[in-house]
């Protein structure tokens, strides 16, 4: 898979990718949160991936997993790096799966997937993208019912 390195604005990026999943959360029930911190400077990445690295998370979280609450994304720069967080007041993941979840088609709970479907594709993506762009990938729950995942990609 080719990476295509250009000058990127992260916080372009981010509102745009933001920006498509909005019409989802219209009914006011689930507050998407941008937080971008204001120093970060334009990169040198694949805005292709990079968008994709931020909407995946985004497109599985507000349709499936959080029906109240906030979806928060949050870019800083870390150590020379950048780090892209997105977390939710979904209904969680537990901690044994966690070390699962960028598994292709790996799903979670199974009672809950039929009630959400997909394919378990989504997070697999990320990390393979964020592994091309030479980032690194974790996930953490700092509540039961939060989700969050950190992705220092660039």
């Amino acid at each position: 898979m080719d990476v295509r390195l250009e000058p990127v604005k992260v916080d372009e990026i981010i509102h745009s990718a933001a920006s498509s999943f909005e019409p989802i959360l219209s009914n006011g029930s689930v507050r998407l949160v941008r937080e971008i911190a204001p120093a970060i400077p334009t990169l040198s990445t694949d805005p292709g991936k990079l968008s994709q690295i931020i909407s995946q998370p985004l497109g599985r979280t507000p349709v499936k997993f959080t029906e109240h609450g906030e979806i928060k994304i949050i870019a800083s720069q870390q150590n020379g790096s950048l780090q892209l967080i997105v977390s939710d007041t979904g209904i969680g993941i537990g901690k044994e799966d966690l070390n699962k979840i960028f598994e292709e088609f790996y799903q979670g709970d199974l009672s809950t997937t039929k009630k959400y479907r997909g394919t378990g594709l989504g997070l697999a993506i990320v990390k393979r993208f964020v592994s091309l762009l030479v980032g690194r990938l974790t996930s953490q729950v700092k509540r039961v019912k939060e989700q969050t995942s950190q992705s220092p990609c660039l």
